[in-house]
């Protein structure tokens, strides 16, 4: 998961035959942190598998996870709009493509420096 809000976790439970849920350790402690901001009652009945991210040096703050441990998959930390937040990153070897779900904004905010209004962190948005 990129993240627990309710825009990506509402169908989770439609899942809850999958094997395995995967969310930061740092995101499964803002919904207890700041529980206004989730819908917790849409995983009830889901069991979290959590990471903690590594020092990298790679992203915004220089945390990622290794999803399988070759480079293929990386979650990277921009812990602007959830502390655990992340934006998976995945190569080919030299090519590779972000998907950043709420990571990203619009050419006049980043120009402008004008942090969304659901940031958590303006300052690192």
């Amino acid at each position: 998961m990129s993240h627990l809000h309710t825009d990506h976790a509402s169908g989770l439970r439609q899942f809850s035959g999958a094997k395995k849920f995967l969310v930061s350790a740092p995101e499964l402690d803002d919904t207890k942190k700041f529980p206004i901001r989730y819908a917790a009652s849409m995983w009830d009945g889901i069991n979290f598998e959590t990471f903690d991210f590594e020092e990298t040096g790679e992203g915004l703050v220089g945390k990622s996870f290794d999803l399988f441990g070759d480079g293929s998959i990386k979650l990277i930390n921009i812990p602007e709009h959830t502390s655990g937040l992340v934006t998976m990153k995945i190569s080919n070897g030299d090519k590779f493509v972000l998907l950043f779900s709420d990571g990203g904004y619009a050419e006049k905010s980043w120009k402008e420096e004008i942090p969304p209004g659901t940031a958590l962190d303006e300052n690192l948005a």
